[in-house]
């Protein structure tokens, strides 16, 4: 059995020179670099960039012309998300709002439920890919998962989550 890890930057970086065939400016690099080392959804990532014209390659440099995480691959990242029960869903939104990597405390607390209540929903979206394990946190598989999740959220209540979370955190 063979485990593969993520591509490093250098092999990130050489496959968005290969694919917009220029040289990658710092911030089309960063965008890249959300995609966690999953070729996937690289590849994803800069086929749709330039499917909605979000990368201008401008004597031999290509930049970003928007941040915005690309249609395609927000519903790539949805139609994984949407395997998951509406009880793992959730969880991921409420994390999402206490950043990329969270404390299950955190969670918890948030929900005003106790943490072997959220275990069932959280091993849930670990086993699917969409959490990894940290030393004492868990987080979101790569930043594009954590950002869309995040968008699915409807503002006002994204808001008042962010709101909530600060008082927490300040409580704390």
């Amino acid at each position: 059995r063979i485990v593969l890890g993520g591509l490093d930057e250098p092999a990130v970086v050489q496959i968005v020179a290969d694919v917009v065939e220029a040289v990658p400016e710092p911030d089309l690099v960063a965008l890249a670099a959300d995609a966690g080392g999953n070729p996937f959804m690289l590849t994803e990532l800069l086929g749709a960039l330039f499917d909605e014209g979000a990368v201008e390659v401008v004597d031999g440099h290509a930049r970003l012309v928007s941040e915005r995480v690309p249609q395609r691959v927000q519903e790539i990242v949805r139609g994984r998300l949407n395997r998951l029960s509406a009880r793992a869903r959730h969880l991921l939104q409420v994390a999402a709002v206490l950043g990329r990597s969270f404390s299950v405390d955190d969670l918890a607390a948030m929900l005003g439920e106790p943490a072997d209540r959220l275990r069932p929903g959280l091993e849930e979206a670990e086993a699917a890919g969409a959490l990894v394990t940290g030393t004492d946190t868990l987080m979101f598989r790569h930043h594009l998962i954590w950002r869309t999740v995040t968008e699915t959220i409807a503002v006002p209540v994204r808001q008042t989550l962010h709101r909530e979370a600060g008082e927490l955190l300040l409580k704390r």
